[in-house]
Formats: structure tokens, C-alpha cells, sequence
């Protein structure tokens, strides 16, 4: 009388530029790849167990499968490009009691 449900998702983000560049930074081809993020596929999945009678469940997940670290902001500046990752592969297990 338990159930197990598994879910999974992907997401598609086309590539696009993460910082506004000067016409100068855009001309040097060196500035514009730092500022560029290209296309990137990021995967979730999930696997949950309810008892019986719903008063128990555990549930596990994991985020970022593929542990895709893209660019999420860029800052371009005359002497380079900081840029901050997206977070890495995380995971976790939910415990729930329902009473």
C-alpha cells in the first residue's frame, strides 16, 4: 500500500551575453567570450516513498545532475571578467511525518 514516485526535469537556456560590454570590450574578442554564456541543459531528479497510510514519507533529490557550473552574472572590467557559477550538483534526503 506504499508508493514510490520518481520525477526528473531539464531545462534547455539558450546561450546570451551575461554584461552589457563597451563598444571597445564587444571589438575585442577576448571580452566578448568572457561575457558570453552559451547554451547549457540543466537536470533535476527526485524520488519520494509515502507509507501506507501517508503518515510517513522520505524523499531524496538531487539538483544540477551534470554538475554544469555556467556563468550566472558576469562583471567586465579593462582588466578582465569576474563571472559567478551557477551552483554546483547538490543533493538531500526530506523526512516528513504527517500525525
Amino acid at each position: 500500500g506504499s508508493s514510490l514516485s520518481a520525477t526528473g526535469d531539464a531545462r534547455f537556456m539558450s546561450g546570451y551575453d551575461a554584461a552589457p560590454l563597451t563598444t571597445e570590450q564587444a571589438a575585442s574578442a577576448l571580452r566578448s567570450a568572457e561575457a558570453r554564456v552559451n547554451s547549457k541543459v540543466v537536470a533535476d531528479f527526485n524520488l519520494n516513498w509515502q507509507s501506507p497510510a501517508g503518515m510517513y514519507s522520505v524523499g531524496g533529490y538531487v539538483r544540477n545532475i551534470t554538475d554544469n557550473r555556467y556563468k550566472t552574472a558576469v562583471t567586465v572590467n579593462d582588466t578582465g571578467a569576474n563571472a559567478t557559477p551557477y551552483d554546483p550538483r547538490t543533493f538531500g534526503v526530506i523526512m516528513r511525518l504527517a500525525y
